[in-house]
């Protein structure tokens, strides 16, 4: 039996219906979601049990005997500000997940990100072996993320058994509104945002990153690995949304512009093009998942066809609107 967090997430959801054909899982729900459409969904689906707690409160009296803790909750931020809660959840969360595992005697599989590595210089190569180290990395999240991992990989130098993947970005082609990639493709299907920058990033299927996991539950490959699939170059992801005109900032106008925005986001206008994202974007990364596709046949899909199902979900979403 299995305990798993952030099921009501964009990777969460996924995750559920992957491990729930292997075993019985009792899913983490945030108090505060209980009401939340996707938790409702969540009372039909086979082989689940829902509990609801915190993920920084203590609530292994709540569950019966486990073998595994797979941890993705955490709160993703790229906005500046908000270290305490950042902090309190994605480390103290984990350290409090870590508790319960050992509590229980269970292995432990925790969803890190790429952020997590350090930085080195652009347009490297980013492996299983790049440096964790929180002083190396920009931004409150890509820190706590470190941190957080660091935690977990220390546990595996005291017994237990541990395994953590780095998904890239990761895209939920039915997700129409609610990451930062689809509330961006969704303000260049509607013409709202008509600048973009030079630069690139990694993303993934969500699918595929669920698939993933359930393997190394499954084969128990208690390793490090990069979940990624397939470089995204954004001053060609306007056109790839239908916008027909728009404009290629450079790096200097496209920074200024973004700290206009931060200054939008304190006002309370939701706001993605931030300096966060485009120092991310400038760095050019490739990441490796070599090792995952040698030791367990891990082989994405293109990031371009789930790009695709999502636009044309989007449009769906938006002629629907209009009827």
């Amino acid at each position: 039996m299995i305990v798993l967090t952030g099921i009501t997430g964009n990777l969460g959801y996924f995750l559920v219906q992957e491990l729930c054909k292997k075993t019985k899982v009792v899913g983490v729900v945030n108090p505060a979601e209980k009401d939340n459409e996707i938790v409702r969904k969540l009372y039909e689906v086979d082989n689940l049990q829902l509990i609801f707690s915190d993920v920084r409160e203590d609530f292994s009296e709540k569950i019966g005997d486990i073998d595994t803790v797979i941890h993705s909750a955490s709160l993703i931020s790229i906005a500046p500000g908000h270290k305490k809660r950042i902090f309190s959840v994605n480390i103290g969360g984990t350290e409090n997940l870590l508790k319960i595992a050992k509590k229980k005697r269970a292995d432990f599989i925790y969803v890190s990100s790429v952020h997590a590595f350090s930085e080195v210089p652009k347009g490297s190569v980013i492996t299983e072996d790049t440096e964790i180290d929180e002083s190396k990395v920009t931004g409150n999240y890509a820190k706590s993320k470190a941190i957080a991992t660091k935690l977990v990989l220390k546990e595996k130098t005291y017994g237990m058994k541990v395994a953590v993947v780095f998904p890239t970005g990761i895209i939920n082609p039915f997700d129409t509104s609610k990451s930062f990639i689809s509330k961006v493709v969704r303000k260049y299907c509607s013409e709202k945002l008509k600048y973009t920058i030079n630069g690139s990033f990694d993303f993934v299927d969500v699918r595929d990153v669920a698939k993933a996991i359930a393997k190394i539950y499954e084969n128990k490959f208690f390793d490090k690995y990069i979940l990624s699939a397939e470089k995204l170059d954004f001053s060609l992801l306007p056109k790839i949304c239908g916008l027909k005109k728009y404009k290629v900032l450079d790096n200097f106008t496209a920074y200024l512009y973004s700290y206009f925005c931060v200054l939008e986001t304190l006002f309370g206008i939701e706001n993605e093009f931030l300096p966060y994202a485009l120092h991310t974007l400038s760095l050019n990364y490739t990441f490796s998942h070599e090792k995952a596709t040698n030791d367990f046949g891990y082989l994405p899909k293109s990031i371009k066809n789930t790009l695709m199902e999502l636009l044309e979900n989007i449009s769906k979403k938006k002629l629907l609107s209009t009827i």
